[in-house]
C-alpha cells in the first residue's frame, strides 16, 4: 500500500496543491523538498505538473494531464479529512510545514527527531 500525501503552496487565501501517490512519509518525503523544491518558482514547477508520482529533484508526473487542484484555506482541512491522505506538505513562501493525520485531525509537526514526533493542532498554525 503506497502512502499518499498532499504537496502544496499557500497563496494568500488558497492553497494550490497535487497528490503524491507514492513515498508520503516525513523522513523521506520532508527532506526531497527541502533540498530541491526551496524557493516559490521551484514549488510552482513542481505544483504545475499535476499529480506526481513521489518527490525527487524533477517533477515525475503521475497523470502528465493533470491539474493542480485550489481551495479555499477555511476548507482545505476538511477536504483533506475526505481523502484518505496520511501527510500533508505547505510551502509557505520560505519553508516547508508538515502536517500529520492524528484522531481524526491534522496536526503540524514542529519536530521530528528519531522516535520522538511533537505536534501542534493546526487550529494554531493555520
Amino acid at each position: 500500500m503506497s502512502t499518499n500525501s498532499f504537496v502544496g503552496m499557500v497563496d494568500g487565501d488558497e492553497i494550490v496543491f497535487v497528490r503524491c501517490h507514492f513515498d508520503g512519509q516525513p523522513r523521506h518525503q520532508h527532506p526531497l523538498l527541502v533540498k530541491y523544491y526551496n524557493t516559490k518558482d521551484d514549488v510552482e514547477t513542481l505544483i504545475n505538473s499535476g499529480d506526481i508520482r513521489s518527490v525527487g529533484e524533477h517533477p515525475d508526473p503521475y497523470d502528465p494531464d493533470g491539474e493542480p487542484r485550489v481551495i479555499a484555506k477555511s476548507l482545505f482541512w476538511g477536504y483533506v479529512q475526505q481523502q484518505y491522505v496520511s501527510f500533508v506538505y505547505l510551502f509557505d513562501g520560505e519553508q516547508w510545514g508538515t502536517h500529520v493525520l492524528a484522531d481524526g485531525d491534522y496536526y503540524k509537526i514542529v519536530s521530528n527527531e528519531p522516535n520522538h514526533l511533537i505536534v501542534q493542532s493546526n487550529k494554531e498554525t493555520t
